[in-house]
């Protein structure tokens, strides 16, 4: 109960405002505690980045390795404005300290006020954007492996073993927002939720609803799709932590 009020107040509060975009998130977990988390940074450009990530498993290890996380990706945002760079800053930090089998995806998008996206992601499930003008549905994911699962290469990095290394695997990818168009970041246990036969939620799914309640604000899609997600559940228990990020160009 404690590490669960501790990890609650680590995520951000009150209303979300970044200039030229409305904000609205959900987190819930399958435990008292868990893996899944999201964040607003601010870099020393003054733009700011949505972050989601998920720790592997669930639990108190989890958790505190979202602690560990999120503390490292604050601070490196004060020192650097690239996304590439601060998930190499981060996986530097923490390759050789996780567990066996544990790593983190991430998903981070910088946002310019004037609709320039930048998109950097490790590990993390693509982020789907929404068009305006057509409805027009785009899965966004630029290469990436887990923080964690890898090291970071430098000069002492066996050649033959250079494509494997983190530095190598990321790539950045920039898009223009325009008004009305809408970016969806999520974690697996979204799309993984299943009903009482098994079935899961699925990626289908989250287009068609995303598409249907594009012309909502921000907290209106919220709510409709938490809505669906519980309907889709049917009182089945949660079978993973569950959070996304809704992003809407004003």
């Amino acid at each position: 109960s404690i590490a669960r009020d501790i990890q609650l107040s680590l995520q951000p509060t009150g209303d979300l405002i970044i200039p030229g975009y409305e904000l609205s998130a959900h987190s819930e977990v399958a435990k008292q505690v868990g893996g899944d988390y999201f964040d607003i940074l601010t870099l020393p450009d003054q733009r700011n980045v949505a972050v989601i990530g998920d720790v592997s498993g669930k639990g108190i290890s989890s958790a505190l390795y979202v602690v560990k996380m999120q503390t490292a990706l604050q601070l490196f945002a004060t020192e650097t404005d690239d996304l590439r760079e601060l998930l190499i800053r981060l996986n530097s930090h923490v390759f050789g300290q996780l567990k066996r089998n544990y790593f983190l995806s991430l998903f981070l998008v910088k946002l310019g006020t004037d609709g320039n996206v930048e998109l950097c992601r490790a590990g993390h499930p693509p982020a789907l954007l929404c068009r305006a003008t057509d409805h027009s549905i785009t899965w966004l994911k630029p290469n990436g492996i887990a923080v964690g699962m890898a090291p970071s290469s430098n000069g002492d990095v066996d050649l033959e073993k250079k494509s494997t290394c983190f530095n190598d695997s990321l790539e950045k990818q920039s898009i223009q927002m325009k008004q009305g168009d809408v970016l969806f970041l999520f974690t697996d246990g979204v799309t993984e939720s299943v009903d009482r036969s098994g079935k899961e939620f699925g990626l289908d799914r989250i287009a068609e609803l995303i598409n249907k309640c594009a012309g909502e604000t921000a907290e209106q899609m919220r709510q409709s799709i938490i809505t669906e997600l519980f309907r889709h559940r049917a009182g089945t228990d949660l079978r993973d932590d569950t959070t996304f990020v809704l992003l809407k160009r004003l």
